[in-house]
C-alpha cells in the first residue's frame, strides 16, 4: 500500500545565505537610524537640560547652564530615515559661542552633521 506523500519544498544554500545577508544588512541600516536618533537626542538634552535643570532648581542645588536653544516643531522635517521612526526635525540650533569649540561637547559641526535639516548657528 503506498500512500501520497506532499513533495517537501527545498531551499537551496545560496537562498539561506542570500537571505541572512539582506536580514543583516536591514537590521544594521535600522540600528544605524535608531543609534542617530539617540545621539539627536542626547545632543538636545545637552544644550538644554531641562530635566536636570527641574531637579536642580527643586532640590536647591546648582542649576546646569543653557548652552543654546533649539526650535522643535511638529510641521519640521527630519531626515526620512528618521522621519519613518517617527523623529521630529529641528528648525534652529542656536550654540552659544562659550560652547561651540569645547572639543569634549558638541562643535557646530558636530550639530550639523546630526541636525542636517537644521539651522546650526553660533550666537555671539
Amino acid at each position: 500500500m503506498s500512500t501520497n506523500h506532499p513533495k517537501r519544498i527545498q531551499y537551496g544554500l545560496r537562498l539561506l545565505f542570500g537571505t541572512v545577508l539582506l536580514l543583516g544588512v536591514g537590521f544594521a541600516w535600522i540600528g544605524a537610524q535608531l543609534r542617530w536618533m539617540q545621539q539627536r537626542n542626547e545632543a538636545l538634552q545637552w544644550i538644554q537640560p531641562m530635566h536636570a535643570r527641574q531637579i536642580a532648581a527643586s532640590s536647591g542645588l546648582p542649576v546646569p547652564p543653557v548652552k543654546g536653544f533649539y526650535v522643535q516643531r511638529s510641521g519640521s522635517t527630519a531626515p526620512w530615515s528618521l522621519a519613518i521612526f517617527g523623529e521630529i526635525g529641528v528648525d534652529t540650533i542656536e550654540l552659544d559661542s562659550r560652547y561651540s569649540q569645547s572639543e569634549d561637547h558638541y562643535t557646530i559641526d558636530r550639530l550639523r552633521s546630526l541636525f542636517p535639516e537644521a539651522e546650526v548657528v553660533e550666537a555671539r
